[in-house]
């Protein structure tokens, strides 16, 4: 007898410990469900599609998964509204613009007026979030043309808008 036999058989685990080291896997319950998905929620904010496609790695009920979601956004246990918020905020403090943040979050499947209110690209402090970005990089903002281009196109993957980057080489008024 092998010692993870011996585990499996062993009478003092419960089923999700034996389901975990090998046994026969647990039926899926909604409390099951629900848990795995409170589990991850408590961790961090997740969109409904990141906690779906998560749940769905691990449970194969389709159904039941979208109905245990269902709930918790009923109950605002979930939100897509909490995680652009919060998506937003870091993303922004790691110095992305606007138009890397949309684009991450509309794949995160974040409804667009979700994400339009959240980032108002217009807004001039994304000017002043691409500057500290290229600072925060370069330690200081280019003038020859060949760095400046550089500079450019970095921010430019960073996700700010061509006008939020002009902005950065703008003399102050």
């Amino acid at each position: 007898m092998t010692k993870h036999a011996s585990i499996q058989s062993h009478p003092s685990f419960s089923e999700d410990e034996q389901q975990s080291t090998g046994g026969e896997p647990a039926e899926v319950t909604p409390g099951a469900v629900r848990f795995a998905a409170m589990n991850l929620l408590a961790r961090r904010e997740h969109s409904r599609l990141e906690l779906k496609q998560k749940l769905s790695r691990r449970f194969s009920a389709a159904e039941l998964i979208e109905t245990v979601i269902q709930n918790l956004a009923d109950e605002a246990l979930q939100s897509d509204d909490r995680f652009a918020e919060s998506f937003v905020s870091v993303r922004k403090g790691k110095g992305q613009g606007p138009i890397r943040i949309a684009t991450e979050l509309k794949m995160r499947g974040v409804d667009e007026s979700i994400v339009s209110r959240y980032l108002d690209s217009d807004d001039q402090d994304w000017a002043e979030l691409a500057k500290t970005a290229c600072l925060r990089k370069y330690r200081a903002i280019a003038e020859g043309a060949a760095e400046k281009a550089k500079q450019m196109r970095f921010l430019q993957y960073r996700g700010f808008t061509s006008e939020q980057i002009r902005q950065v080489w703008k003399a102050p008024d």
